[in-house]
C-alpha cells in the first residue's frame, strides 16, 4: 500500500498530525467495529481527552477481542499512545471483563511497564457493553441518556475499531476485513477473519458445514442477545454478507429463540478460555474466498461515492469509492478482481 512508513520493518505513524489521522480513519473506512457503525474519525474531530477501549464482550460466545488483544499487545498499545499523544489525551483505559484476564497477561505487563494506560476488569455482565455503562464502572462517572460519552470528552473505541486505526495511520492499509463469529448450529464455534462481503452461504463451505442441512435455520447478524434477523430461513437469503459490523452470524434453529439459554451451549456461564468451546485463534480466510458482496450502507452516515465501473478489473484495498459531503467513510475492494455487479446496496467482485 502506498504511503506505509517503517523504521528497521517496524511500523511508525505515517502522520503526527490530528487532522491528517482524521482524514486516514475517514479514507480507510473506520467505523466502530462492535456493532454501531458510527465513523470514528468524528469523534475525533470533538478534541477528546480521554480513551476508554471497550473491551467488553459480553454477548455469549464471542472471544475475537480477547484474541486480538492476546495476540497483537504491542500494536494495541502502540495505538493508544498514538492516539494519547497525537490527540493530547490525558489518559487510555481499557475495561475488561475478569474472565478476559487469561487474554491479557501481556497487555497488563506492557501497561504496567509503560504506565501510559490502565486496565480496568469488571464481572461479566452484558451491560457494560454499552458506553454509558462503561463510563459508570471505569470512571465513576453518570453520563446522561441523553448525552454521548463523547459530549463529555471521552471516547470509547472497542479493540477491533482501533484495530483498524491502527492499520489506517502505521500502515496505510484500509478497512477490508471483519473478524466474525460463526457458531449455534453449526460447529465449532470459530473466528474468522472474512473479507467484508464474504457470503453466508461461502462461509458456511469454508467452514465445512453443509448448508443444505440448515436451510430451516435462521441467520442472525449478532449474538445471542442483541442481533439482526438476517435470514429466516436460510434458504431465503443465503447471500446474505459479512458487513463491517458483522460480530458473528448465529446460525439458529427457529425453534430456539438466540438467548444464551441455547447458545453456545446450552451451559454456557461466561466467555472463559477454559470453556469447551473456547476459540483459541483467529482463522484468517482472506485467500479462500472467491466473491463478496460489500454493502454500501454498512455504516452510520452518507455511502461512498463510487468512483469505479462494472467490468473494471480492482486490487485489494484499492478504493471503490470516497467519503461524500457529510458523515461519510471510504469504501475499499477486500479481494482482488472484477467488478461484477454495482447494485444499490452493494458491490460485487470476483476474483
Amino acid at each position: 500500500m502506498p504511503h506505509t512508513a517503517s523504521l528497521g520493518g517496524v511500523d511508525v505513524p505515517v502522520t503526527w498530525s490530528p487532522d491528517d489521522a482524521i482524514g486516514m480513519m475517514q479514507e480507510a473506512g473506520v467505523v466502530g467495529a462492535g456493532g454501531g457503525g458510527f465513523p470514528t474519525y468524528k469523534k475525533y474531530e470533538t478534541a477528546p481527552r480521554l480513551l476508554i477501549v471497550n473491551a467488553a464482550e459480553s454477548e455469549p460466545g464471542y472471544y475475537a477481542d480477547k484474541l486480538l488483544l492476546r495476540d497483537e499487545p504491542e500494536a494495541l498499545v502502540d495505538v493508544f499512545d498514538y492516539l494519547d499523544a497525537c490527540f493530547s489525551m490525558d489518559v487510555a483505559i481499557i475495561g475488561a471483563e475478569e474472565v478476559a484476564k487469561p487474554y491479557l497477561e501481556e497487555l497488563q505487563e506492557l501497561a504496567e511497564d509503560l504506565r501510559k494506560f490502565s486496565v480496568g476488569y469488571f464481572e461479566p455482565k452484558y451491560k457494560y457493553g454499552e458506553e454509558r455503562a462503561l463510563c459508570r464502572e471505569l470512571l465513576g462517572w453518570e453520563i446522561p441518556a441523553s448525552d454521548l460519552p463523547i459530549d463529555h470528552g471521552i471516547v470509547v473505541n472497542n479493540n477491533e475499531t482501533l484495530w483498524n486505526v491502527y492499520n489506517a495511520v502505521f500502515r496505510a492499509e484500509p478497512v477490508t476485513t471483519k473478524f466474525t463469529h460463526f457458531y449455534g448450529e453449526v460447529e465449532p464455534l470459530t473466528v474468522y477473519e472474512a473479507p467484508i462481503g464474504t457470503l453466508l452461504e461461502d462461509l458456511f463451505a469454508i467452514h465445512g458445514s453443509d448448508i443444505d442441512d440448515h436451510r430451516d435455520h435462521q441467520a442472525w447478524d449478532g449474538g445471542p442477545i442483541l442481533s439482526d434477523k438476517v435470514a429466516d430461513p436460510i434458504a431465503d437469503n443465503p447471500k446474505a454478507p459479512v458487513t463491517r459490523t458483522t460480530n458473528a452470524l448465529l446460525v439458529a434453529d427457529p425453534d430456539k429463540h438466540p438467548k444464551n439459554r441455547y447458545y453456545p451451549d446450552p451451559d454456557y456461564e461466561h466467555n472463559a478460555i477454559d470453556a469447551p468451546w473456547a476459540p483459541d485463534e483467529i482463522v484468517n480466510i482472506e485467500d479462500e474466498v472467491d466473491r463478496v458482496r460489500i454493502p454500501r450502507t454498512d455504516a452510520v452516515g452518507k455511502p461512498a461515492r463510487l468512483t469505479i465501473e462494472e467490468g473494471e478489473s480492482v486490487d485489494e484495498g484499492q478504493a471503490l469509492g470516497h467519503p461524500a459531503d457529510g458523515l461519510s467513510v471510504g469504501l475499499h475492494a477486500s479481494i482482488p478482481g472484477r467488478v461484477r455487479e454495482i447494485a444499490d446496496d452493494y458491490v460485487e467482485i470476483q476474483r
